[in-house]
């Protein structure tokens, strides 16, 4: 009888467990989440000039005259980027007061100067610049619209793990001696330049052609 009763309390404990199973406790255990934050990289560069005209004033220019223009260009964002300058210039005439367009007969490009008139711009040859190298860059002319360009033949290092670099740009600018007759005298020459630059850190090819269409 004590066996059977024994055996009877055993059942019903295990009934009462069984339906009591849904209120037991589970150890569980969960990490904290894992995230990944993904930043822009940014294109950003400065560009600062000295004007060195030795022995001249630049607003009373004479034949055989030239003036060296120092750019220092800085890489101030996060991505590698290549670098040319966009340089236009264009000569102006006096007509009552007012400075109009002129246009000199000789436009010339060869050998790594450009001739506009009597105008002459080329890299400077001298190396006793700080930091410029005349085989870092390379004068190319693009005929169709009618705009020089001083590619600078390497690439800039950023912010984004480095230390971000700089190039240094030097042009010559000079008033031809033998080319500049009278209908150069009172003319206004007017060069203007602007730097631009474009990714070269990723796997697809960058390309110039296509600069002014890659945000449109």
């Amino acid at each position: 009888m004590n066996r059977k009763m024994l055996t009877s309390m055993l059942i019903i404990v295990m009934a009462i467990a069984a339906m009591a199973g849904g209120t037991l406790a589970w150890f569980t255990y969960e990490t904290g989440a894992i995230d990944n934050t993904f930043v822009a990289g940014t294109v950003e560069i400065d560009a600062d000039e000295t004007v060195i005209a030795e022995g001249f004033d630049m607003l009373n220019w004479n034949p055989g005259d030239c003036a060296k223009k120092i750019f220092t260009i800085e890489n101030k964002g996060s991505k590698r980027v290549a670098l040319r300058g966009n340089i236009t210039m264009e000569w102006f005439e006096d007509v009552e007061g007012d400075w109009v367009s002129w246009v000199p007969e000789d436009v010339d490009f060869g050998a790594g100067v450009f001739n506009l008139g009597a105008a002459k711009v080329s890299i400077c040859d001298e190396s006793d610049t700080p930091g410029f190298d005349p085989a870092d860059w390379e004068l190319v002319y693009d005929e169709d619209d009618e705009i020089f360009y001083f590619n600078y033949k390497g690439v800039l290092d950023g912010t984004f793990g480095g230390t971000p670099e700089t190039a240094v740009l030097c042009i010559k600018v000079c008033l031809d001696g033998p080319n500049a007759d009278n209908v150069y005298q009172g003319k206004k020459f007017v060069l203007s330049a602007k730097f631009q630059a474009i990714q070269a850190s990723h796997d697809d090819q960058w390309n110039w052609d296509e600069f002014g269409s890659y945000n449109d």
